[in-house]
């Protein structure tokens, strides 16, 4: 299975060296124990140092979608072509693009909105995004809950991460 996953990374438009570069030492950053392959322990580590709170769920089932060769944990080769991929949703087409932008939506408000309520409210966004202040946090339920009933409906916290998406 370790060819699969190196005929995927061939088959992609190849990054350039200073992007395998800082690939590289983000992965060696994640790998604490340094023996070339991330665990699940490690990956959810690697959000948590950047103030992003995955649960156990989410863990696995992304490592799953990474893990080409079934070892259970995500290869250098493995970490490469996921984000090699990412780059390649640049070059899609508009409408990709969109699906793409939508799915990370629906991803990030299924984690913000843990009980399930169709709604993320303050309380959500300091248990996930722990590197936003109180006054950040503030900022975004004035200008995104546009009825002023303290939660983000799932448009609500649409339009709040395509604004900040950078290209809209």
């Amino acid at each position: 299975m370790a060819f699969h996953a190196a005929r995927l990374v061939r088959r992609q438009k190849p990054l350039k060296d200073e992007q395998q570069a800082e690939l590289a030492k983000a992965f060696a950053s994640a790998d604490k124990d340094g023996d070339g392959i991330l665990t699940a322990e490690e990956y959810k580590t690697a959000f948590h140092k950047h103030g992003v709170f995955v649960d156990e769920d989410w863990i696995k089932s992304t490592m799953e979608k990474i893990d080409l060769d079934g070892d259970g944990g995500i290869s250098l080769e493995e970490f490469v072509g996921m984000n090699a991929k990412k780059q390649m949703v640049g070059e899609e087409s508009s409408k990709e693009q969109t699906f793409q932008k939508n799915r990370k939506v629906q991803v990030a408000f299924r984690l913000y909105d843990r009980n399930k309520d169709g709604f993320v409210k303050r309380a959500d966004f300091r248990r996930v995004s722990k590197k936003l202040t109180k006054d950040q946090i503030e900022a975004v339920f004035q200008t995104y809950d546009l009825n002023k009933d303290g939660k983000l409906s799932y448009e609500d916290f649409k339009k709040f991460m395509l604004s900040n998406d950078g290209d809209n």
